[in-house]
């Protein structure tokens, strides 16, 4: 998982088995995560978490007939995963959803 992809906010877990419950990112946790040799933030104990129905309804969409929509943000389903209907750009996980629904509306999505 690259450093890049994460927002604050974003919900990712842990690699640990131990402890794989979700937890959202905040910008206290970027100061404690280590750095390599340029400075760029190691991730390697964070994951991402694949995206489920499960979280589409936790965070207020409906399902339609071969779509999940919430407001005018609509995603298409398809064999690879969930894409955004314009780009089909496929969504895998989470915070992908998260940082699409950002991009397009300008508010984060809230559980």
């Amino acid at each position: 998982m690259k450093a890049q992809e994460l927002r604050i906010g974003n919900w990712v877990t842990t690699v640990y088995p131990i402890n794989k419950q979700p937890f959202q990112v905040y910008p206290m946790w970027f100061k404690q995560l280590p750095t390599d040799k340029n400075h760029d933030l190691i991730l390697h104990t964070w994951e991402p978490i694949p995206l489920t129905e499960k979280w589409l309804i936790d965070f207020d969409f409906e399902r339609g007939v071969d779509y999940w929509f919430k407001g005018d943000v609509i995603l298409d389903i398809s064999p690879e995963g969930l894409s955004y209907r314009f780009h089909y750009n496929i969504i895998q996980y989470v915070h992908q959803l998260q940082n699409l629904y950002f991009a397009l509306t300008g508010k984060d999505l809230q559980l």
